[in-house]
């Protein structure tokens, strides 16, 4: 052993040290683990289709009576039966811009009609700006107000108002329901039989019972106050 190493050459004497080291720090500290090499992502992997936003989706509505309507997804999404019928189809995998969606049929279009621009003025409302138009205690915004009188104006307004509550349109149906309270603030019995076209089942002299009853429990109110 010690003829052979009387023979290395300096350079062979530093391979061997080098190594030895090597070997030494290999058992005391174990192989290092190679991090795994992230994938690349190819061009072709990229999906072709990317979903636009719902505000960017003309959607379709059919009325019963066969007139198509088209509006902006969000818009649509105001009727929670209509925002439930796009759901089906995007869970199904469908396109929502290749469908007309059928409305119940009692929704007419001369119905619909009257009730669209109430959705497309309302549909980037925030949440709070929805709750403070259902408060019960808050005025009714002007454009509102104007848009419910037309509705009267052109004798649709208790149409709409039911095909709010079909359609399932939580905020115009509250200022719906609200306007006819403001209507019917300080009128009495018969005033508001007369605006709601409804018929007294009672017989007279039930009507007179009943308006002496009234009249007791008014003048009762009022010495109270």
């Amino acid at each position: 052993m010690y003829g052979m190493s009387s023979h290395l050459t300096s350079w062979d004497k530093e391979v061997v040290c080098s190594w030895s080291l090597k070997s030494f720090y290999i058992m005391a500290m174990g192989k290092k683990k190679r991090t795994p090499v992230e994938p690349i992502i190819e061009e072709d992997a990229i999906p072709e289709f990317v979903r636009p936003p719902q505000s960017k989706i003309i959607v379709k509505v059919k009325c019963s009576d066969g007139q198509i309507f088209s509006m902006k997804a969000t818009t649509a999404r105001q009727s929670r039966i209509i925002g439930e019928l796009l759901d089906e189809l995007e869970a199904a995998g469908g396109d929502l811009t290749k469908h007309s969606f059928p409305l119940p049929k009692t929704i007419k279009s001369r119905i619909f009609r009257k009730i669209l621009p109430w959705l497309q003025h309302h549909a980037k409302d925030t949440d709070a700006e929805s709750w403070q138009l259902t408060k019960r205690e808050s005025d009714i915004p002007e454009w509102d107000q104007a848009f419910m009188q037309s509705a009267k104006d052109e004798n649709v307004f208790y149409d709409m108002m039911n095909a709010t509550d079909t359609l399932d349109i939580k905020v115009l149906r509250s200022l719906c329901c609200k306007c006819v309270a403001h209507s019917l603030r300080g009128k009495t019995v018969e005033q508001m039989r007369l605006m709601l076209g409804i018929e007294s089942d009672f017989t007279p002299e039930e009507e007179e019972r009943n308006k002496l009853e009234i009249d007791f429990l008014t003048r009762r109110m009022n010495r109270l106050l």
